[in-house]
């Protein structure tokens, strides 16, 4: 349970740092046009990729309670 739980905080963790290293990074930058530094993370692919994932949980929770219902 410990080993889970580890992994769990070490996934949010790193997700937390990437987080706030992309956001200063890019307000820093806004005011220079000429010099952009890459974010870390390409946070419009992470957001799709979280939606697919959780729309075919969505869908998998939906056609496991109705095997069990009926």
């Amino acid at each position: 349970m410990r080993v889970l739980l580890g992994m769990i905080l070490g996934v949010a963790l790193t997700l937390g740092v990437a987080y706030v290293h992309d956001s200063r990074s890019t307000s820093a930058n806004a005011t220079t046009p000429i010099t952009v530094q890459d974010n870390m993370v390409n946070w419009e692919v992470v957001s799709r990729n979280w939606n697919s994932v959780r729309l075919k949980m969505h869908d998998a929770w939906m056609n496991l309670s109705n095997k069990m219902s009926g």
